[in-house]
């Protein structure tokens, strides 16, 4: 190839190298939803769409209020009236992960330019982790939403000094806690900024003010809730951290879901990291500097929570974001075009391996079970199909059964037999158990012959239930 058309070719790629990226992440997301799209409602997700059920007028006998935020399921109101459709519902979720993304962008194009922000944003984006939580009725991207707005206003409030960008910051923020409890701690970032942005102590106190009390009126109806139902103003936030305290993972493991999850961003925030403390007097970079501090703070909390999912270190990823883009930019605006282009070249083909690994290992695992029924769900599609009358008696997947099946014809054995009770009282009408042989197991002795196998659907047993009693 004539030397000259090679460089023509290498000038046309640099030029547009952002928009190559954007192109392949965009290409990862799309194939990367559609590789583990799947038809089964999941334990969190059913519990969430119980709640949207009683806020829009269903009676249910089961609820977890006492422990779970409850705006998401009031976001999904409009939504869930319109269709109950899993598919539908699902495609909700994706909308706003892209809605998420957009922002954040947005956001990022505030903080550097256009061309930073939109390979931050798509590289964030096409996270295996992130594109497959994106799907899903969950906290975790729809609270992003709130928090990013809430950063917005925190950023004009840090340059331009107007404390109405400061109530309206902690009233996102607020929708955020109550959209995903653990998001209130982005109240701490707004905190470290108000400090940066010290000038007298009559200051600090006002802004405090502004910042704090817009806080509690937003979520002061949910904290009377509380206190009237359960008996304490904190007592929903003290039962779900109670409840993720039951497993326990080594403390730095959020490193490892970082590193795997998110590893361009893992090596970008050192290069943040570094310019930082280069400049941690300079209050110009407060902004900076508060997310490196949020994110110590955040990763303490995690990493002290026996219970850690890979899901909980989206948050700390969103704060790498910032804490990478502001290495990365700065690292370009202190080095030549030459060097530049270098070190592009190098990043671009580590993310095109990047782009092969991750587009493999999908293939592989997910290319086979494409809109596939999930195993929890095979027993429930059964009893669907042979429309099941009685009781269901199930110790497995209690909201997933609770949400597709009418309130009544579910008995939970399962909470029962964890807490040593004698479940066996629960068995007075006739119908169908369903046990998993991975939970605890039953005994069902006392049943005799009055119990039967009728589907073997590893591991997952169904038998028919034939009472005295109707």
């Amino acid at each position: 190839m004539d030397k000259s058309v090679f460089s023509s070719l290498f000038e046309h790629w640099y030029k547009y190298w952002y928009w190559y990226i954007f192109g392949f992440c965009l290409i990862i997301f799309i194939l990367v939803i559609t590789l583990t799209f799947n038809l089964g409602y999941s334990w969190d997700e059913s519990v969430y769409l119980v709640h949207t059920a009683i806020f829009s007028g269903k009676t249910y006998a089961f609820n977890e209020f006492g422990f779970r935020p409850v705006f998401i399921s009031i976001i999904l109101i409009p939504f869930y009236a319109i269709s109950h459709n899993l598919i539908f519902l699902r495609i909700i979720m994706i909308l706003f992960s892209i809605i998420f993304l957009f922002i954040l962008f947005l956001l990022l194009k505030r903080l550097f330019d256009f061309k930073l922000a939109l390979v931050l944003t798509a590289i964030f984006g096409v996270s295996p982790l992130f594109v497959t939580i994106s799907q899903y009725i969950l906290t975790d991207i729809l609270g992003l939403i709130f928090v990013v707005l809430g950063l917005y206003f925190s950023h004009k409030y840090y340059e331009d000094d107007k404390r109405t960008s400061l109530i309206f910051a902690s009233v996102f923020i607020a929708l955020a806690f109550l959209t995903r409890f653990f998001y209130g701690s982005f109240l701490i970032f707004l905190f470290i900024l108000i400090l940066f942005k010290y000038k007298s102590f009559k200051s600090l106190l006002l802004d405090l003010v502004y910042m704090t009390a817009p806080f509690l009126v937003i979520i002061s109806p949910y904290l009377i809730f509380s206190k009237i139902v359960y008996g304490g103003f904190l007592t929903t936030l003290k039962n779900g951290q109670i409840l993720v305290s039951h497993y326990d993972n080594p403390w730095y493991v959020y490193f490892i879901y970082l590193f795997n999850y998110w590893g361009l961003f893992f090596l970008g925030a050192i290069l943040g990291v570094y310019y930082l403390f280069r400049r941690i007097k300079n209050k110009k970079y407060g902004f900076y500097i508060s997310f490196l501090i949020l994110f110590i703070f955040q990763l303490v909390y995690l990493a002290m929570t026996p219970h850690k999912e890979p899901r909980y270190s989206i948050p700390l990823a969103f704060d790498l974001v910032f804490i990478a883009g502001f290495g990365i930019y700065l690292w370009f605006k202190n080095h030549s075009d030459k060097i530049k282009k270098i070190a592009i070249t190098i990043v671009f083909f580590l993310f095109l391996i990047l782009v092969v690994i991750t587009i493999h290992f999908y293939a592989n695992n997910y290319f086979t079970k494409v809109w596939q029924t999930p195993k929890h769900m095979l027993p429930i599609n059964y009893l669907k199909d042979i429309n099941a009358q009685g009781t269901i008696y199930v110790n497995t997947d209690v909201p997933q059964y609770i949400y597709l099946f009418p309130h009544n014809y579910v008995a939970n054995v399962c909470w029962y037999n964890l807490n040593d009770k004698n479940y066996e009282t629960l068995f007075v009408k006739s119908g169908y158990l369903v046990t998993n042989i991975w939970a605890k197991p039953l005994d069902l002795n006392f049943l005799g012959n009055k119990i039967k196998l009728i589907k073997d659907l590893p591991p997952y047993k169904v038998y028919q239930v034939k009472l005295n009693s109707s």
